[in-house]
């Protein structure tokens, strides 16, 4: 009983923050609830037992996808000031859409598990570690180096200030071909 209220509770958190990040006309608020709706995906993969995936969720989209986009978010001068508005946005299509995808969503809950039983729960995390740290080591390294590379490149454009005028241009007036 207190793993289904749990279960609804996270449920309407993560539905919530994904509402917010969809029809919110501020980009702040937007990548805030972004996180709020990652965080919630990530509590029912740990709810559904599926601790693999929710400990990557959390590292991968919540520490890292979403550090970068608040970032790029921040450093854009003057992004509080902007208003998102879709001229193209057709709720009609949009009300469809949305209204076949809960069709679909009820239909499989109401048709549920065959007799009310759940499949066995075993842990793959251990399985996962063992073949990063053993066959996959070599490839598991060569996607750490090129992350690392790709974010200080990153630090690189954002600090990139332009020359001042004259500086590593042409001082003897000669065109160059």
């Amino acid at each position: 009983m207190v793993n289904t209220l749990v279960f609804y509770c996270v449920a309407a958190f993560t539905v919530a923050a994904a509402g917010v990040t969809a029809f919110s006309h501020n980009i702040i608020r937007s990548a805030f609830a972004l996180l709020g709706a990652l965080i919630g995906v990530a509590g029912l993969f740990g709810m559904m037992g599926a601790d693999f995936l929710a400990v990557v969720q959390m590292m991968v989209y919540v520490g890292g996808v979403m550090v970068l986009v608040l970032f790029a978010v921040m450093l854009t001068h003057r992004i509080r000031d902007i208003t998102i508005s879709n001229q193209s946005m057709n709720p009609g299509t949009a009300a469809v859409i949305a209204g076949s995808m809960l069709g679909l969503l009820l239909f499989g809950i109401w048709r549920g598990i065959p007799g009310g039983t759940q499949p066995g729960y075993e842990s793959a995390a251990s399985l996962i570690g063992e073949n990063l740290l053993s066959a996959y080591l070599p490839v598991f390294l060569l996607a750490a180096i090129l992350l690392f590379a790709v974010m200080v490149a990153a630090v690189v454009i954002a600090r990139h200030r332009p020359h001042p005028k004259g500086v590593g241009s042409n001082q003897g007036g000669e065109e160059q071909a």
